[in-house]
């Protein structure tokens, strides 16, 4: 610089700085450039003062500030040298990390390990090992089947032993267990499945006059479904049967009083007329009575009905018949 009483004397302009036998030099940035690092955009021109700077490694380049060196992308500053990026804290239990979370990590930091219900483009996230489910922040014991217990059902075998997925699993009612799928439940013997629960099977139609169910066959009705109700002579361990009431018994499958009944009736037809029950039966001469008139006050049932026979030797004919106890 300029000393007193000294006359003609020069001092460099800032930027530069004194190098002897009259000359001024550019500052510069002296020392060794740190590894993994770059230098902040123009900090080594136009560097101000009159001397030069050491370059110094920082965080974080800092406007007006010159020699400053930051570490590439994927490495930060540690103990004053830049080192790699790298995911910190306790890996978490009952996880694995998502497929190249711990290697090249952007930006200057290291990247905390956290868990996660799926991995995404974030660095350092873990998913639960199968059998584990994500409560939001770990992962926590073996999944398990949640929900009401169904009524009248049985676990399928095995159901609820090593749930896989990462979450726990709803009860259902099916039809069928099925394999490879957890918390099923199938309906006892004497339900169905309906709708998602179980339902009592019942005896269906057809139903029978002067008959009842055989004691207990109306309920508790097993193999998984519904069943048609029949009409028996005796009853046996079937569900669903009737039997005839007292004073009745099963004639033609229907329940008749108790006697021995016979068919009677008019014969409408001979081969000449080619007869059928189809056809009127007041077309053929000499015949008053219908299909459909009133059977006698003798006779069962209500009205005289047609039936169609074939006579070996004698052919087709038509008859309207009741029936008449003897």
């Amino acid at each position: 610089g300029c000393t007193g009483g000294t006359m003609c004397e020069y001092t460099c302009d800032s930027g530069y700085h004194d190098a002897g036998v009259n000359q001024c030099d550019a500052n510069v940035c002296t020392g060794a450039p740190p590894l993994n690092a770059a230098i902040c955009l123009g900090d080594d021109t136009n560097i101000p003062g009159n001397g030069d700077l050491a370059l110094t490694l920082v965080p974080a380049c800092t406007p007006g500030t010159w020699c400053e060196y930051a570490c590439d992308d994927g490495y930060h500053l540690e103990s004053g040298a830049c080192a790699v990026n790298v995911c910190t804290g306790t890996i978490p239990i009952n996880a694995t990390v998502c497929t190249g979370d711990e290697a090249n990590i952007s930006g200057n930091s290291n990247v905390a390990r956290t868990v996660v219900s799926s991995c995404t483009a974030t660095k350092c996230e873990y998913t639960c090992d199968d059998g584990f489910n994500y409560n939001g922040s770990d992962c926590e014991s073996l999944n398990q089947c949640i929900g009401a217990v169904p009524a009248d059902a049985t676990l399928c075998p095995g159901d609820d032993a090593n749930i896989g997925g990462n979450s726990d699993v709803t009860r259902t009612v099916v039809p069928a267990c099925t394999a490879g799928t957890k918390c099923e439940y199938t309906c006892v013997d004497t339900h169905h499945e309906d709708a998602g629960a179980c339902i009592a099977n019942v005896c269906l139609p057809p139903s029978y006059t002067n008959a009842s169910y055989c004691s207990g066959d109306d309920s508790n009705v097993p193999g998984g479904a519904d069943m048609v109700s029949q009409l028996v002579i005796t009853c046996s361990a079937t569900k669903c049967e009737y039997e005839c009431d007292s004073g009745y018994s099963v004639n033609g499958g229907i329940c008749e009083p108790d006697g021995e009944w016979i068919r009677v009736g008019l014969y409408l037809g001979q081969p000449a007329f080619s007869p059928a029950c189809g056809d009127p039966f007041s077309g053929y001469p000499g015949y008053t009575l219908d299909r459909g008139d009133p059977c006698p006050a003798s006779f069962l049932g209500d009205v005289y009905d047609c039936f169609d026979e074939t006579i070996p030797g004698v052919g087709n004919r038509v008859e309207l018949q009741c029936h008449q106890k003897l």
